[in-house]
């Protein structure tokens, strides 16, 4: 007789507590380390000292940023659905966005991969590969944008030995991602065949893997891969903007060269698992930049919250306010004219 199967229910519901749990404490101590370093009434002087032209200023390349997201999403997606429009990509991408904003683990990400297919009409393996296709472009031009920072900030600013570090640790994750994007058509087959349609954990996690391979088969067109690169540089571009007027604003001292390494490091930091909006974990990180480029810690700490709230604050009202919109013209579409047949002679 074989024994009763143990209930995995309490311990699954138990796991999903521990989650946000555990971010909070990462969040927790990252704040804390922050607050233990500045004074906040100091903080609170340099943030009243920002002039609201200038970072008002910073939102339009940001938008424009945005934009170009929206515009290299739609040039991922078009192989699987040539009639797609920019439109069409705009509502969940950006409402993508806001949902990652305010939900753990960048739930936003799984909703526009699954709850938008009526609007896209491309396939969840494509919508999946396309994501996964963005991401790795995006964590390939931060890193790069962190080695570049690196090398521009005066070294006597840096912890010893960052530099080199530096620059091993960001050529190994540029050349590790350069191969997962152009060897996704060779490791694809593979990952077939040791699924093999089996329900051991392994097998599947293998044969969700391929499903997201073959969607990244997308950029397999070496114009495609070149002009999606290309868009994502100008992506960040528009990100570094906002960074460069929200220093200026406050003249911090670390000009260009620690907005883009705060910048850089800031939005590497959100890979630590962390609170929605990736609080505490930001801010210190995009702070020890700014100071090590050279600006007091109080000024380096209220340009990380601008820069922040810049597009934390941006990204979520746009977000969400094209869901609404688009819920709304769902609801208020007018439904086709019903005609009443005529009675019978």
């Amino acid at each position: 007789m074989n024994p009763p199967p143990k209930p995995v229910g309490p311990v699954r519901n138990r796991f999903r507590f521990l989650l946000p749990v555990a971010g909070l404490l990462v969040a927790g101590v990252f704040v804390l380390l922050l607050l233990h370093s500045v004074d906040p009434v100091s903080v609170g002087k340099a943030l009243a000292q920002a002039h609201p032209s200038l970072l008002a200023l910073g939102l339009l390349p940001l938008a424009l940023g945005y934009g170009v997201r929206i515009a290299r999403w739609r040039l991922l997606l078009l192989p699987a659905n040539p009639q797609l429009r920019f439109t069409d990509c705009a509502v969940p991408l950006l409402g993508g966005f806001a949902l990652n904003n305010v939900l753990p683990a960048r739930a936003g990400d799984v909703v526009r991969v699954i709850a938008f297919q009526g609007r896209l009409g491309t396939g969840n393996a494509a919508t999946a590969g396309s994501v996964v296709v963005e991401r790795i472009l995006d964590l390939l031009v931060l890193v790069g944008c962190l080695m570049a920072g690196l090398a521009l900030v005066p070294e006597d600013g840096l912890p010893h030995g960052m530099r080199l570090i530096g620059g091993w640790v960001g050529g190994g994750i540029l050349a590790g991602g350069a191969m997962v994007l152009l060897g996704a058509g060779w490791i694809r087959p593979w990952l077939e065949r040791y699924s093999g349609g089996g329900q051991r954990l392994p097998q599947r996690v293998a044969g969700i893997a391929a499903r997201v391979l073959l969607g990244m088969d997308l950029v397999r067109d070496p114009r495609r891969l070149a002009a999606v690169a290309a868009l994502s540089l100008l992506v960040w571009a528009g990100e570094y903007g906002l960074y460069v007027c929200v220093e200026r604003s406050l003249a911090t001292g670390a000009g260009p060269a620690g907005a883009l390494l705060a910048m850089a490091a800031g939005n590497l930091a959100t890979l630590i698992p962390g609170t929605p909006g990736h609080v505490g974990t930001f801010h210190y990180f995009a702070a020890a930049s700014l100071t090590a480029a050279g600006s007091t810690k109080e000024a380096a700490l209220a340009c990380a919250l601008l820069a922040h709230l810049g597009f934390w604050g941006t990204t979520s009202l746009a977000g969400f306010a094209a869901l609404g919109c688009a819920g709304w013209k769902r609801t208020t579409a007018p439904s086709a004219p019903t005609t009443t047949p005529p009675p019978p002679p």
